[in-house]
């Protein structure tokens, strides 16, 4: 319920004032338009840090992630060139990981959930940290991994130039699949890093790809988390779904002004900071955990209102912030920075 520009949830138990979450929202559009990663790493510890219980903050980010996964896809499908069948055998396996696991989660104690969710994103924030502070990306386009070639189920794939198996980048997507469903984020941050192992592509090759598993996995997880946990707040997915995409294209636009490694080092920076409070404090205990779980909606209206709307918004956003694009002077360059992570 939203009264007087705050939030209740959990009938009232946890109070938030909007403009927090919107602050949160472009925030973490504008990390996903700066550095090229979702905004669910920023976005799930920052709801935490305000009371929000892990388990309600993750299951309300993957539909947050539904929008802007599909706008980013519905970007690449106009730019075409995208290796289908990879992105399919990933996403299905993915898919299947992240119904298992929201099925796993409705049986599990929320407190355990918490703990879980809590170490899983701090690990995950300290690894990405890493990521960021290295030395910058460079392609290592070339043979793709022994593996990849030698497994069976194999087929001619463009990505590659050669022939490929499905098995190894499946069985990781499903694994994937598990952690996105946990920790609330799209699981780019781990595809992107294991398709460029596995085949040895451009990484501009790579991100379509990467769209189609992203989106098929949040679309999967979100649709669970509604369906089956019941842990998602349809009004904070509509504010951060919104101010978002107010920050992407913010973030878009700033990151032709500004040096791409100085950014990823400085939120590096802060990555490892926020990781390593975030380990701390759930060593510690988190405060959230003693908000009592309401039921939010698990049927066919809820997924509507929650899942539903942010098939037709993230689109629709997407084609809003494209036709602002072609009308700004100098911004074709900002088109580019559709290939966020999630």
């Amino acid at each position: 319920m939203i009264e007087h520009g705050a939030l209740y949830l959990l009938d009232g138990q946890l109070v938030l004032q909007v403009w927090h979450l919107i602050g949160i929202g472009l925030l973490g559009g504008l990390v996903a338009g700066l550095v090229g990663i979702g905004g669910g790493v920023v976005v799930v510890p920052a709801m935490i840090a305000l009371g929000v219980p892990p388990w309600l903050a993750s299951a309300t980010m993957s539909v947050a992630i539904v929008a802007n996964s599909s706008g980013a896809l519905v970007y690449n499908l106009r730019r075409g060139g995208i290796e289908w069948r990879l992105g399919l055998w990933m996403g299905a396996a993915a898919v299947l990981g992240g119904q298992l696991a929201t099925l796993w989660i409705s049986d599990v104690s929320l407190r355990g959930l918490d703990k879980i969710i809590t170490i899983g994103f701090a690990l995950l924030l300290l690894g990405v940290s890493v990521r960021f502070l290295r030395s910058k990306h460079r392609d290592t386009v070339g043979n793709p991994h022994r593996l990849l070639t030698e497994l069976p189920l194999r087929w001619h794939s463009k990505l590659c130039g050669t022939e490929i198996s499905g098995l190894l980048p499946a069985a990781a997507a499903l694994f994937i699949g598990m952690l996105a469903a946990l920790l609330g984020v799209g699981g780019g941050v781990f595809f992107i890093p294991l398709v460029l192992w596995l085949t040895h592509a451009s990484i501009k090759s790579v991100i379509p790809v990467n769209q189609i598993t992203v989106f098929l996995t949040a679309l999967s997880v979100s649709s669970g988390h509604v369906l089956h946990t019941g842990h998602v707040e349809a009004n904070v997915a509509l504010v951060l779904i919104l101010s978002g995409a107010v920050g992407t294209a913010i973030g878009s636009r700033l990151k032709q002004r500004v040096s791409a490694d100085q950014v990823r080092r400085v939120f590096g920076i802060v990555l490892l900071a926020g990781g390593g409070r975030m380990l701390w404090q759930s060593l510690q205990g988190n405060s959230a955990v003693g908000l009592q779980p309401v039921a939010l909606g698990s049927d066919a209206g809820t997924w509507l209102r929650t899942v539903g709307l942010a098939l037709v918004l993230g689109p629709l956003l997407a084609v809003i912030q494209h036709w602002v694009y072609e009308r700004i002077p100098g911004s074709a360059a900002g088109e580019q920075d559709k290939s966020d992570t999630n």
